[in-house]
């Protein structure tokens, strides 16, 4: 019922261990680099995650704008 944000630092150089995992986290992944692609709406989005290595770890999904 809040903001949904994404942070994804998968684009490049080191992946690191997380810190501290904040409440309402949804998923966390650290296994590999990827890039993340949004396709914006009016009312709502979707995300698609490509990872490099692996391509079980993709990750997709929708939402819609309040």
């Amino acid at each position: 019922n809040g903001t949904r944000l994404f942070i994804v630092g998968t684009g490049g150089g080191v992946l690191r261990e997380f810190g501290e995992i904040k409440p309402n986290s949804e998923v966390r992944y650290n296994g590999t680099n990827g890039v993340i692609q949004f396709k914006l709406y009016p009312d709502s989005y979707e995300w698609n995650f490509f990872p490099v290595d692996d391509p079980s770890l993709t990750d997709m999904g929708s939402g819609v704008c309040h």
